[in-house]
């Protein structure tokens, strides 16, 4: 099941061109203190909803129930496209995915109990889902 944005006041919202870049590297705040390994973005970005379901089916397949895995993000702006071949006029279109602006230093997943043993593997796996650039944060480096 894809997320799409429940409550929203205005489900349709205005073109999102320019995310709002953060000055600090570091978003600490959000890391849990418990979480073996914990995703890092490298820099600002859009993550879809689509990826979010891949990367969440992907962490499902990976570790099956030996360990838990947290989501930090939420799309929460809805993007609409209109068809091809469609003329000008008559209203915006409907809702085609929702997205969520990543700014540099958010934690975007966290991995408890995480078996060091298959990491490289799990990381090319994560990387080749997402379309910015990410780094891992362990326990130990913290």
């Amino acid at each position: 099941m894809f997320l799409y944005p429940l409550n929203a006041k205005y489900t349709k919202k205005f073109s999102v061109t320019k995310i709002p870049l953060k000055n600090s590297q570091k978003n600490t705040s959000s890391i849990n203190k418990h979480a073996a390994i914990s995703f890092i973005a490298n820099e600002s970005g859009k993550i879809t909803n689509f990826q979010i379901a891949a990367l969440r089916s992907l962490f499902k397949r990976f570790f099956k129930k030996k360990s838990k895995f947290f989501i930090n993000t939420t799309p929460t702006i809805s993007i609409t496209k209109k068809p091809n071949d469609v003329r000008l006029g008559r209203g915006k279109a409907n809702a085609k995915y929702s997205i969520d602006l990543v700014q540099r230093g958010k934690v975007l997943f966290e991995i408890d109990s995480f078996n060091s043993s298959f990491s490289k593997k799990f990381y090319d796996c994560v990387v080749s889902k997402l379309t910015i650039k990410t780094k891992i944060c362990d326990r130990k480096k913290r």
